[in-house]
């Protein structure tokens, strides 16, 4: 069985005959070796919406316009065409091949810039009644917290994202508690990101531990509030702050069991992804092979 999601998402449009899209420049070459048709969704990105930033959400209201993909880009394939979130689509391929496979009950968070997220629930994706299903990083956790982008205060993935790692760091560096990690950076707090952190955390510096503690806390916070509502049976991690599982999965499970209601009657696991970057582009394909959502 193959273990690069990259030769999977390319072996499994073999299999089916389906074309792919990515922005992924690793797909398309890769798709190109194989001798595969791949549309090049940067493309049809600047097509659909010629001022869009890398790294901001396109609207959906683009497509309710009535700009349609396959009007704007007249090479994409016909017959249906299926639109999902990214961690959405990570999140079916989780439960279909990645840490998950074979749980009817998931819950996945993808933590980034900011935090993703999707659900399986009873087997079925969870895409909810206007598509907005799994957007769990703008769960307010303190309205009295830092602001976030989306115009709220507090939002969890102002605390436990990618983001957040680096904002408590640089807090901690400029109280004095990071000097190791300071040192690191040639001298500066205001340099100090979330990989630095992560870094000093897993050679054991104790002031970076310290923080980690305190980013796992909120992270384990979301995933309790979250595992309240839908008492998933996995919770599956993934995204670059996940990378470093090692220095995070521990203290985000020790403080989940303090914080999720009746954890003494629940088993909740709570594992790293195993598909990596790819499991967005992996669980579109299978949707795409699957038809229509919902499943």
């Amino acid at each position: 069985e193959v273990d690069d999601p990259t030769t999977k998402l390319l072996t499994l449009a073999r299999r089916t005959g389906l074309r792919i899209g990515t922005c992924s420049t690793t797909v398309m070459e890769g798709a190109r070796e194989w001798d595969l048709t791949v549309v090049n969704l940067h493309a049809v990105t600047t097509e659909l919406a010629p001022d869009h930033v890398p790294g901001e959400r396109i609207s959906v209201s683009l497509v309710k316009e009535g700009r349609q993909p396959r009007q704007a880009v007249g090479y994409l394939p016909d017959g249906d065409m299926v639109v999902v979130n990214d961690a959405t689509a990570a999140c079916w391929a989780e439960h279909v091949l990645g840490s998950a496979r074979g749980v009817d009950d998931v819950l996945m968070i993808t933590l980034g810039t900011g935090i993703g997220g999707g659900a399986v629930i009873g087997g079925r994706l969870m895409q909810g009644a206007h598509g907005f299903a799994g957007e769990m990083g703008h769960m307010v956790l303190d309205p009295h917290g830092p602001p976030c982008p989306c115009g709220k205060r507090g939002c969890w993935e102002r605390f436990a994202s990618g983001t957040g790692l680096g904002r408590l760091a640089r807090e901690a560096a400029q109280a004095g508690r990071l000097d190791e990690v300071v040192r690191l950076v040639g001298g500066d707090p205001e340099a100090v990101r979330g990989e630095h952190l992560t870094s000093a955390a897993l050679a054991g510096a104790p002031g970076a531990l310290e923080v980690m503690e305190t980013f796992a806390w909120w992270l384990a916070l979301g995933l309790a509030n979250v595992a309240n509502a839908l008492d998933p049976a996995v919770i599956v991690l993934g995204g670059g702050v996940i990378a470093a599982h090692a220095a995070v999965m521990g203290p985000v499970r020790r403080a989940f069991v303090q914080l999720v209601e009746a954890p003494e009657d629940r088993a909740v696991r709570i594992l790293p992804a195993q598909l990596g970057e790819r499991a967005g582009a992996v669980g579109a394909a299978l949707l795409a092979a699957r038809g229509a959502l919902p499943l």
